[in-house]
């Protein structure tokens, strides 16, 4: 059906990402925001929308860890300094990274394949 998360700072803890709170509550959220777009465009479509009252609870297990930890790889990745080409005459580039392997396994987690050999 569909993807209708969201989620929030509000819903980032400590213990998921340290240095959110140094980091501010607006620009950890513009974070988010990227990271959720890019874990639904990714994530099994869900059966039916996530209603705000359940949430982040009936979320499938590690859509919330996905979308954390992509949020921090892409803050990572605007951090770095280096290799980047600037984008005109601005000196800032935005690395866009693509969903790391422990993403993608908290969104599809991986299956058992039975081999006979």
């Amino acid at each position: 059906m569909s993807n209708a998360w969201n989620i929030t700072y509000a819903d980032v803890t400590p213990e998921d990402w340290p240095d959110a709170e140094a980091i501010g509550e607006t620009a950890v959220q513009v974070r988010l925001d990227a990271a959720q777009r890019q874990c639904e465009a990714y994530a099994p479509v869900l059966d039916a929308p996530v209603a705000p009252a359940t949430f982040p609870g009936a979320l499938p297990a590690g859509y919330l860890l996905a979308v954390i930890y992509q949020a921090r790889d892409v803050h990572n990745a605007s951090q770095l300094v280096g290799d980047a080409a600037a984008v005109g005459d601005v000196p800032y580039a935005v690395r866009v990274k693509p969903l790391s392997g422990a993403v993608r396994a908290l969104l599809r987690p991986p299956r058992g394949r039975l081999t006979v050999g």
